[in-house]
């Protein structure tokens, strides 16, 4: 449990794309400290054409610890940031979760999971994730 983790990067200048790869990479490492399933691990965003030449961009998960995810969204960009912060909620509440509910947990999972907390906060910070994110499904479609 006590594995090295490669620093956050000083970087401000992230894409959303290279935001989504370091939380994806935190969600996996927080999934991992409890019980889950493949599906867990993946996210995707689609492009939809409909007649009419509507174009939407729909962001799904059809995981098993969270309820089965598919949203709308009038652009890409729109889509990576409902992303960005979906993954963010998600890996907070489940590594407070991991953090407080259970007692019995080993010190080194307790340890991890404060570890994993603490880069969401660095990746937040030097991706300025809060100005550009709204709060999810503002600009949803469905």
């Amino acid at each position: 449990m006590n594995q090295q983790h490669a620093p956050v990067s000083t970087y401000a200048s992230f894409t959303p794309t290279q935001v989504i790869s370091k939380l994806m990479a935190l969600w996996y490492r927080t999934i991992v400290l409890g019980h889950h399933k493949d599906r867990d691990c993946h996210f995707t965003i689609e492009t939809r054409f409909s007649y009419g030449g509507q174009v939407r961009y729909v962001l799904t998960h059809h995981g098993y610890l969270e309820p089965d995810i598919e949203e709308e969204y009038w652009s890409y960009e729109l889509a990576e940031q409902a992303l960005i912060r979906l993954l963010h909620c998600l890996i907070r509440k489940h590594c407070q979760g991991h953090i407080t509910l259970d007692p019995s947990r080993e010190e080194a999972y307790i340890d991890e999971g404060h570890e994993i907390l603490e880069e969401l906060v660095a990746i937040d910070q030097i991706s300025n994730v809060h100005k550009t994110v709204t709060s999810r499904g503002d600009h949803s479609t469905s």
